[in-house]
């Protein structure tokens, strides 16, 4: 599916945008690439729904109770990689809307999901409870390109 803009064309499908010189650029989701003739802006809807919203909320947080009651193969005090992507997948999955398009672990801290890198970092909360909080690191506009 293609939508016209301001003399360039952006493929749904493929989260690409084609400009009338034919030079690809990959669109950053809800945000202005200023690399992009005209600042286009491109809302990622389909008829298929296939997109996560682009004003999906990620903010988060888990206790490490939680973590261990909802979670019980995970121990918070010594995760490991694919911990951190599997606490980030199970908070996010409880948010309606929430759609998984690609995910993959990093290291001890940080994961990726739907090509945003997030942290879990480690805070007590007001009541003076040790949780993880989610964090926003950045985001990979190759990696949004090869989404699913």
């Amino acid at each position: 599916m293609l939508m016209e803009a301001k003399g360039a064309c952006f493929n749904v499908e493929t989260s690409q945008v084609l400009t009338s010189n034919s030079s690809r650029f990959a669109l950053r989701r809800g945000r202005r690439d200023h690399h992009l003739p005209g600042h286009i802006f491109a809302k990622l809807t389909t008829s298929h729904n296939r997109s996560v919203p682009e004003d999906f909320d990620y903010s988060a947080s888990i206790s490490v109770l939680e973590v261990r009651e909802a979670l019980p193969g995970i121990d918070p005090e010594a995760l490991s990689p694919q911990d951190v992507l599997q606490i980030l997948l199970y908070l996010f999955q409880q948010k309606p809307g929430f759609i998984d398009r690609g995910h993959e672990v990093n290291n001890k801290e940080t994961a990726w999901v739907n090509a945003y890198l997030f942290r879990l970092k480690p805070v007590i909360d007001e009541g003076g409870d040790e949780c993880f909080e989610v964090e926003t690191v950045g985001s990979s506009v190759d990696k949004m390109a090869k989404l699913r």
